[in-house]
């Protein structure tokens, strides 16, 4: 009889590793129904994030070419500006000259005078 006893514990023991085995599958079961969703969901953001970051390397690449353009533009507005700055300097020094000679030819021609004044006046 007691080796009934003894056979019917250990099967009652089995028959409750067996129900605790069941419970612990279903929880690993779950574990990994939500890994597997987890995993989707990181694909997902995955896809996005790509698509972001070629959407931001469109930009740049724009951004890149306006910033050569603006570049390009103001090399050429720097060397009109200097064109003209070398105009109105070659003008401006003209000027000073005809200015310096009427100034001299003034100078010489008041002397002059101012020596013709006093002969004709003594």
């Amino acid at each position: 009889m007691g080796t009934i006893s003894q056979t019917a514990l250990t099967i009652q023991k089995i028959r409750e590793d067996v129900t605790d085995l069941e419970k612990d599958m279903a929880k690993v079961g779950m574990l990994v129904d939500r890994l597997d969703i987890t995993i989707d969901k990181l694909g997902e953001v995955s896809n996005n994030i790509s698509k972001l970051i070629v959407i931001h390397e469109t930009k740049l690449d724009y951004h890149a070419k306006q910033n050569l353009d603006i570049l390009n533009e103001l090399k050429i507005f720097k060397d009109i500006s200097t064109d003209e700055h070398l105009s109105l300097d070659k003008r401006i020094s003209v000027m000073e000259k005809w200015m310096w000679l009427i100034v001299g030819g003034s100078i010489v021609s008041g002397f002059i005078i101012n020596i013709l004044v006093k002969l004709l006046l003594k």
